[in-house]
């Protein structure tokens, strides 16, 4: 259960660096 949520913040993350690059 635990990797599910290091995958969202994972995700979470990418998506950050991709709004601060744009």
């Amino acid at each position: 259960m635990l990797w599910l949520i290091y995958i969202y913040i994972e995700i979470e993350i990418k998506i950050l660096l991709l709004k601060i690059n744009h």
